[in-house]
């Protein structure tokens, strides 16, 4: 059985959001555009809500929300890699500071009690040398839950199965060596195919550029925001998750994620029901 969770343990606190993403409130106020040029796209963002997290006004200018921010640090997966230059995490503090400011989320202070926990963790998602074993598929299908969402990741995952349904009915071949005598395929070799899996890669030009990026090793940066005083009681009540990738080829994880932090302001705590791609470079 194909499974996929991104590690959650160690990214944030055990409450995820939930597949999929609300409707924007009517009472959410406008938000910074985020950043796209006419340069190819290169990054994609999300942001998933809970139900909780839905009910709660947006700040705005004359009712911000006073926040304290924790950076949990790097946290990599997928194949190993020779160590990178890791970002200094004051200075990604200071950044992520910054962007949620434009949001109205200010840090807390002697004057101003938090309303909420920013936790924020970065890193590396690659692929695995050999992609037709559930490893290899789990592995491809967390890199979606962090590009395209979790909902995006679940469409996925029954797209795949299937693919491998269909496999089984035919002399053609499996993905994965789980049958005797069929002929193992591997992740690209799917979304090559005449399958479940192919008609979902069609089904539109945003799903296209997002398996593209899913099928290439990314940096992420996921952003968490959780009512604060569940956190002292040990509930630690998630209210929304941003996630953001950008293609790791050209770049250095040290370049990266400050970019993140500055081309994907837009997205943090915002409104989607559906991932976006923009330029993050």
């Amino acid at each position: 059985m194909l499974v996929f969770g991104l590690g959650a343990a160690l990214i944030a606190p055990s409450q995820s959001a939930p597949a999929g993403a609300p409707t924007v409130s009517p009472d959410s106020p406008a938000q910074p555009e985020p950043s796209r040029t006419s340069a190819a796209f290169d990054s994609s963002a999300i942001t998933e809500w809970t139900e909780v997290g839905h009910r709660i006004a947006a700040p705005t200018a004359d009712r911000p929300a006073y926040v304290v921010i924790y950076a949990k640090g790097q946290h990599d997966f997928g194949s190993a890699l020779a160590t990178e230059k890791t970002p200094a995490p004051e200075i990604l503090d200071q950044q992520m500071e910054k962007s949620l400011a434009q949001l109205h989320y200010l840090r807390a202070d002697a004057k101003h009690q938090p309303a909420y926990l920013i936790v924020f963790s970065w890193g590396s998602h690659r692929a695995l040398a050999d992609t037709t074993d559930d490893a290899g598929f789990a592995n491809l299908l967390d890199r979606a839950a962090l590009v395209g969402g979790n909902g995006f990741a679940q469409e996925l995952r029954m797209a795949m199965e299937q693919t491998q349904s269909v496999s089984y009915a035919t002399s053609n071949g499996a993905f994965g060596a789980q049958m005797p005598g069929m002929r193992p395929v591997s992740a690209a070799g799917l979304f090559l195919s005449i399958s479940p899996l192919e008609r979902f890669r069609k089904r539109d030009q945003k799903t296209e550029d997002l398996l593209s990026q899913i099928t290439n090793d990314c940096y992420y940066l996921i952003i968490s925001a959780f009512d604060y005083a569940s956190v002292g009681q040990g509930k630690s009540q998630l209210l929304w998750r941003t996630k953001l990738t950008t293609t790791s080829p050209g770049t250095s994880l040290a370049d990266a994620i400050p970019s993140l932090i500055a081309s994907g302001a837009g997205y943090l705590g915002r409104s989607m029901s559906e991932a976006e791609l923009f330029s993050g470079r």
